[in-house]
């Protein structure tokens, strides 16, 4: 009975340092995106991988999506406009949200990597190509 208990503790043993071991090796593989806009950033993504919601004065941190390697894409959202649609003129309204894209931002390998957007960042309208500061895209869809 005490040599299973003690290979079970052995086992056990083995695995905790396994699992301790995998986990520094893919420590510091994360992306961090921190709002200090001043308005809420919907539907976040880098490269198809989900960030959420990102409320002014917020942040939201991800596993780094490409872990093994250094990896450069746009952060894409949406930003909320004041303008109501009547899509199939009935009597429903829709507000209409604007996708907009950074400047590519590089993920480095084996590094906890952040990401500031201010009002100040540059992005573009997607589809439109309207570059500008985020806080004169979000005065001119809101006028």
């Amino acid at each position: 009975m005490k040599k299973i208990l003690v290979s079970a503790i052995t086992v056990l043993f083995s695995v905790l340092i396994f699992t301790l071991v995998l986990a520094s090796c893919v420590k510091g593989n994360t992306f961090t995106v921190t709002n200090q806009s001043d308005y809420d950033l919907l539907n976040v993504t880098y490269d198809g991988n989900k960030f959420g919601d990102i409320k002014s004065g917020s942040k939201v941190t991800i596993n780094h999506p490409h872990y093994n390697e250094s990896y450069s894409r746009s952060i894409e959202f949406e930003l909320k406009t004041i303008h109501d649609i009547n899509k199939w003129e009935t009597e429903e309204w829709f507000k209409i949200n604007v996708r907009c894209r950074t400047e590519p931002i590089t993920c480095e390998k084996a590094k906890n990597n952040v990401l500031t957007i201010t009002n100040n960042t540059v992005v573009t309208i997607t589809g439109d190509g309207v570059s500008n500061s985020l806080r004169n895209v979000y005065n001119s869809l809101n006028q």
